[in-house]
């Protein structure tokens, strides 16, 4: 392939000036993007790119995550908190109950999922740009994370399939004998692990992969011949953003949470058949002010956890060279 070459498609191809390793090449030049079939960066490595491309480019990545982490919040919060305000129980009778603002919840609730599942492609997205320079843009990334949200539906629900069908395994075995269902419970322990690593990627495969790739297969092949290297990468950076995340959760105390902990030392029970007294749901709802507190300090710290886990697991996936169409061309598809 010669340089400057207009007709081979972007991709992975034999690097020509050392053939033992892979170069991208974009659809019209060849970029400063190499990779070893079977070798991953060195964690050193791997981190200093990951907060280096986050660095350049964090203010479209808080714009999508943030945004998308927000908006999903009020979607399904404020139905939510009209629901529960209307609660009580008089006489241990639940009252208030009303099935057509449930509906508005679980409506609200599918909707919150679908914000949440189109940032989180459109994030991808950005940070697959940005890992190659390309200029990422907001809108660009928005319009393909929302083209790419049925084929990430799609997988999720074969995904599903797959863990109802876990479930009926366990509840068979559990249905035979106590020991069968503690024995399928520990088989499952490095099942899960094993689908932990090869489904981390499936958002980026979703969003960074041609169209026609399957995306299970696709994140399951980043860890392919490299298993225990991704593995130590993705345990690494659970580690990591856990402490940070559980630091952040206990200086902000119940600040952070959506219920007013202090009203359930106002709660009664009767001594005499364990019942609960006369409640009012709108009591353990702490001000508005409070609730709106609660909801920027968590929708921060989910966006700032999956920005930096995402511009993470994108620097993986790209450098193992899985498939990745020409971000240039990203908005026609």
């Amino acid at each position: 392939m010669a340089e400057g070459s207009e007709q081979a498609p972007a991709g992975w191809y034999p690097d020509p000036h050392a053939p033992a390793r892979m170069r991208y090449f974009d659809g019209i030049a060849w970029t400063n993007h190499l990779h070893i079939p079977g070798r991953i960066p060195d964690i050193g490595e791997w981190l200093g790119s990951t907060f280096t491309v986050f660095g350049k480019h964090w203010r479209g990545a808080v714009v999508i995550a943030l945004g998308s982490t927000l908006l999903s919040g009020l979607v399904v919060g404020v139905p939510a908190l009209t629901f529960v305000n209307g609660l009580t129980i008089v006489d241990e009778t639940l009252e208030g109950f009303s099935s057509a603002l449930l509906a508005v919840v679980i409506v609200a609730a599918v909707l919150a999922i679908v914000i949440q599942a189109v940032g989180i492609l459109a994030l991808n997205r950005y940070m697959q740009q940005a890992h190659y320079d390309d200029a990422p843009t907001v809108s660009g990334s928005l319009v393909h994370g929302l083209r790419r949200f049925p084929k990430l539906a799609g997988a999720v629900l074969w995904l599903t399939l797959g863990v109802i069908g876990a479930l009926v395994v366990l509840a068979v075995l559990g249905s035979v004998s106590g020991w069968l269902l503690a024995l399928g419970i520990i088989a499952m322990i490095p099942v899960v692990v094993w689908s932990w690593v090869k489904l981390t990627f499936l958002p980026a495969a979703v969003a960074a992969a041609p169209k026609d790739a399957r995306p299970i297969r696709t994140s399951a092949g980043v860890s392919e011949g490299r298993f225990w290297p991704v593995f130590g990468r993705l345990l690494l950076m659970a580690i990591l953003l856990g402490v940070a995340t559980n630091i952040i959760s206990a200086s902000a105390g119940s600040f952070g949470s959506p219920i007013d902990a202090d009203a359930f030392a106002t709660l009664e029970i009767d001594g005499e058949n364990g019942t609960l007294d006369d409640i009012e749901f709108a009591t353990f709802i702490p001000s508005t002010g409070v609730l709106i507190g609660a909801l920027i300090l968590t929708s921060v710290v989910q966006a700032a956890s999956r920005m930096v886990s995402t511009s993470a697991y994108m620097r993986l996936y790209l450098d193992t060279g899985s498939p990745s169409d020409n971000p240039a061309s990203a908005l026609h598809l």
